[in-house]
């Protein structure tokens, strides 16, 4: 008898308990839920999110800091004649690193409208992008997902505890947390990207943090996975049409001790929301334009842009009235037919003569739209891991495309200068033998005397003593083979509306000021 009743009363133990990991944690969270909104019910919701200040955080005593053990190591090993040095390059490094990350996020928002009633979300990215000196604009869409709705609202507490205090929401209950010296009710929330510790203070029953845990299982730096957490803390609650809401978040991650706060601002709290709001983004496809702008003589210039960078090719329209092109090899095949469409429109009477790239074609199947035009297509020979052998060695299909374009003579693979159609090509570095370094080329129109090449305009159209490398081997071997050149196209851009082309005595001038700056 005594074993009968002991069994029931386990029975009746194992039961509460299942109860209580079921319902405890969701009866806490909507009692959160309804001291920070007065039972109000949230419809809809925009904050603006501006990055504030950016802080070290004290290491935690119990996570393995991988880089700075092996820094220790090696001041260990290190002769006490390098250890003041290494101290000094270290707090250099640091400080730099800051300044770094600092201006990383200097001027960035971040943009969160939500309409719980649709169930429709999305993110609006605003970085500053010192390259192109302006914003970039990034944006994300969620349509009728809520367990990835819940990952988009990690700076809203009321908006998160309604998502999941939902009855599907799993919810485990882990305990007690001191937080700042409180008790805080520690409660795990399956989400769409995994586990969300949200931490409630018994106090006051507000949400004071969550936290996500996670594990990189080949860091950079040690052998072993790293096991290390990144908390969302909410500061500063304050009144906001009749919602408790946090005025300011930090983030904070154990990886690498560094605190960002942001400053929040409610902009609307259930208003109706342009219906335009929740338009899904354009792919990378519809957002991806060209335009022609006429040179000189018969010269035009064929501009790429739409998704944050810019790219420039050049056509020439030679004595036979056909179309020659200088240009980035393209590796989509619908964005070569953009490209193609634009051209035609632009010249509907002309076909197309030879394709000069201006780096190895690695996917000649996306030059598709230009082979039916009559291209053909001339391609610096790719080495190491972008060599033809290796490139298609798990793609029969391109491979024998390859072969195929390559026996109708339209696809000419160059490792040496040659001259063509009364344009110069020139390999700078023939005979290279790095695994990670290619064929660098130019294109130069004597006639014209223009040189087409692959580069970045970003500083350099600004006035600044940075000279990539690739500009330094261009200008000796400029130099070194006495060419007449009076302007540059430059192939890519990271500024808006990049000039077509510069003039070589500007080139010239920047690279011998970044030797001998004044």
């Amino acid at each position: 008898m005594k074993k009968l009743v002991l069994a029931f009363i386990l029975l009746l133990s194992a039961h509460s308990f299942l109860y209580a990991q079921n319902e405890q944690p969701r009866d806490i969270l909507k009692t959160s839920l309804r001291k920070m909104s007065e039972g109000k019910v949230m419809t809809s919701f925009e904050l603006q999110i501006t990055f504030e200040s950016l802080g070290q955080t004290v290491a935690d005593p119990f996570h393995a800091d991988a880089a700075k053990d092996l820094m220790e190591e090696i001041m260990k090993a290190a002769p006490d004649s390098m250890k003041k040095q290494l101290e000094i390059s270290m707090k250099e490094a640091s400080s730099r690193l800051s300044a770094s990350m600092t201006e990383m996020y200097q001027g960035n928002i971040k943009q969160v409208k939500v309409d719980f009633k649709s169930d429709k979300a999305v993110s609006i990215g605003l970085r500053n992008n010192s390259l192109r000196g302006s914003m970039d604009t990034s944006r994300y869409v969620l349509d009728r997902a809520k367990t990835k709705m819940a990952d988009l609202l990690t700076e809203n507490p009321i908006a998160l505890l309604q998502v999941l205090t939902a009855d599907t929401t799993e919810l485990h209950y882990t305990g007690i947390s001191l937080v700042n010296d409180e008790e805080n009710h520690v409660i795990q929330a399956r989400t769409g990207s995994g586990w969300l510790d949200i931490y409630i203070e018994k106090k006051s029953g507000l949400v004071t943090q969550i936290a996500r845990s996670h594990i990189d299982n080949d860091p950079l730096i040690g052998s072993k996975p790293e096991h290390y957490q990144d908390f969302t803390k909410y500061l500063n609650y304050q009144k906001t049409d009749g919602f408790l809401l946090p005025r300011i978040v930090e983030e904070i991650s154990t990886r690498i001790n560094v605190d960002v706060k942001y400053r929040l601002e409610w902009v609307s709290i259930n208003k109706r929301l342009d219906e335009n709001t929740f338009a899904p983004e354009p792919t990378y496809e519809e957002k991806t334009r060209f335009k022609v702008f006429p040179l000189r003589d018969s010269l035009f210039v064929i501009r790429q842009f739409g998704n944050g960078s810019e790219a420039q090719s050049l056509v020439r329209i030679t004595g036979q009235g056909t179309l020659d092109l200088f240009m980035e090899p393209i590796n989509h095949e619908a964005i070569a037919e953009k490209f193609v469409e634009t051209l035609i429109a632009k010249f509907p009477e002309r076909r197309f003569g030879n394709v000069f790239c201006s780096a190895h074609v690695s996917w000649i199947s996306a030059f598709a739209p230009f082979f039916r035009h009559g291209a053909h297509v001339f391609t610096p020979k790719g080495n190491g891991m972008m060599s033809e052998e290796r490139e298609h060695l798990y793609n029969k299909t391109e491979d024998s495309t390859w072969k195929a374009r390559k026996a109708e003579g339209v696809l000419t693979i160059y490792e040496q200068s040659f001259s063509k159609n009364g344009v110069s090509i020139f390999v700078m570095n023939p005979g290279v033998k790095d695994e990670w370094d290619q064929l660098h080329v130019f294109y130069y129109l004597p006639k014209q005397k223009l040189i087409y090449y692959k580069g970045i305009h970003s500083e350099s159209a600004t006035g600044s003593r940075t000279v990539y490398p690739v500009e330094k081997r261009l200008y000796d071997f400029i130099s070194s083979e006495k060419l007449d050149v009076k302007h540059l196209i430059i192939t890519n851009s990271f500024i808006e509306n990049p000039p077509l082309e510069i003039s070589f005595a500007d080139f010239e001038r920047r690279m011998k000021r970044s030797v001998n700056p004044k």
